[in-house]
């Protein structure tokens, strides 16, 4: 998640806090805080499915590599069974290209398939110089592998993605509804100068990118 988007989900969780603790008698003021409240709940709920959506899409990821190596562990070996056959016999097709990166997750899926139709079209003869029984399956388990974490990764990708337009969208309602109650504040405890700092003090943003030694805990007011 960007930091610009948690540190606003931080300040409308803290701002509604403060009102939930600073109960008053005022209705508006009351509500607005309550629409803070809900608000930051929604937040944390999607927070929560934004975090899990995106541990998915690492799993996939490294699932996806994980596998596509072993592809390649499988494919390194094959090849150099098919060399020597096509050495013992030139009249027959069967030496391949190592499938690469080009062309995307898809295409690599794709030219694996291409080198499975000759492995299996083949099959005797690899069986003949060498090749184990049972590599065109398993090599064919390590392909469906690979496909099922790319498509995983592609459905955590979009969810996360979607995910990620609403916490803005609440995070940016929280903003108004923070800037809303710092209007009131304003009004409420101009008498109460210590009350203000605090609020104003609980809805400061962190500046990004101040230097640690000067100050790492320089903040901006969020209204």
């Amino acid at each position: 998640m960007q930091k610009s988007l948690k540190d606003q989900l931080d300040v409308g969780l803290r701002a509604a806090t403060f009102a939930a603790e600073h109960p008053d008698a005022n209705p508006i003021i009351t509500a607005a805080g309550n629409n803070l409240g809900g608000l930051s709940g929604q937040g944390n709920t999607l927070a929560g499915e934004y975090q899990v959506a995106d541990q998915n899409r690492q799993a996939a990821l490294h699932g996806r590599r994980r596998t596509e190596a072993a592809i390649n562990t499988t494919l390194g070996a094959l090849q150099g069974i098919a060399g020597y056959a096509a050495l013992r016999r030139p009249d027959t097709p069967v030496q391949f290209r190592m499938p690469g990166t080009h062309g995307g997750m898809r295409g690599f899926a794709s030219r694996v398939r291409g080198v499975l139709e000759v492995v299996n079209a083949n099959r005797e003869l690899l069986l003949t110089y060498g090749m184990p029984d049972t590599m065109p399956e398993e090599l064919l388990a390590q392909l469906e592998a690979f496909e099922k974490f790319v498509a995983q990764r592609a459905a955590a990708q979009q969810e996360r993605a979607a995910l990620r337009e609403q916490l803005a969208e609440v995070a940016r309602q929280l903003m108004q509804g923070v800037r809303h109650l710092n209007g009131l504040y304003r009004i409420r405890y101009a008498a109460s100068p210590d009350l203000l700092a605090a609020w104003r003090g609980t809805i400061a943003l962190p500046v990004r990118g101040a230097k640690k030694e000067d100050d790492a805990a320089r903040t901006r007011p969020a209204a």
